[in-house]
């Protein structure tokens, strides 16, 4: 709920003083999180995590399974390596059109030589 309103009111914000259009946010837990609430409505560290990716450029739906779990008590299925789809943010919109593989085998070392920046 909190992240949701919040997100909401920023990308009006943009909207009003006419950013929408470059602005891209992303949101993540720096651990990864439980599907299910506890007793105080937030969720429990876990094996992995959403990432939430907002902004009037963003194709909207989910990718993944979005509550694929682990026979572990509730975990999450680790679906996508976070380098992956950092390294697509990066490719695909703060740099779009420009020859990005050195620069992002430098961010992300032996990331390029897998080929796996097509995926997500």
């Amino acid at each position: 709920y909190h992240v949701a309103t919040s997100m909401k009111s920023f990308q009006e914000d943009l909207r009003i003083k006419g950013y929408e259009d470059d602005v891209l946010s992303v949101t993540t837990s720096e651990f990864g999180r439980r599907v299910y609430s506890n007793g105080s409505y937030g969720t429990d560290h876990g094996t992995a995590g959403p990432i939430f990716i907002f902004g009037k450029g963003v194709q909207p739906g989910v990718v993944g399974d979005a509550f694929a779990t682990t026979s572990n008590g509730g975990n999450l299925a680790m679906q996508y390596d976070y380098r992956n789809i950092y390294a697509n943010i990066i490719k695909d919109w703060m740099w779009k059109g420009q020859d990005t593989n050195n620069y992002l085998d430098e961010i992300f070392p032996g990331l390029m030589t897998t080929g796996t920046t097509d995926s997500v």
